[in-house]
């Protein structure tokens, strides 16, 4: 059964797992950097794209820049972070 008391405990922000995102995140085949992720900000490698906030919220990542933005989180450990795009799936491993 749904209730305020159930949609607050789910719109709570994970800080564990924003914690364990923390770092710079690298490219798995060329060991390049491709972001990285200090706080509540992603800091992309290129110049050309502005910093953005973020919170991880349930099993989604939220992106706050010119616009707000979710994707889902299959699987977070502590140098694994896969995310479900909207047409595929990225695989970012630290």
């Amino acid at each position: 059964m749904w209730n305020s008391a159930t949609k607050s405990i789910r719109l709570e922000e994970n800080k564990e797992a924003k914690s364990l995102l923390e770092g710079i995140w690298l490219d798995d085949n060329t060991e390049t950097a491709l972001l990285r992720v200090k706080g509540d900000t992603l800091f992309y490698a290129d110049a050309a794209t502005a910093p953005v906030a973020f919170k991880i919220i349930g099993d989604s990542l939220i992106t706050y820049g010119a616009r707000t933005n979710g994707y889902k989180i299959e699987k977070q450990e502590e140098h694994i972070f896969l995310v479900s795009f909207g047409c595929g799936r990225c695989d970012t491993p630290a």
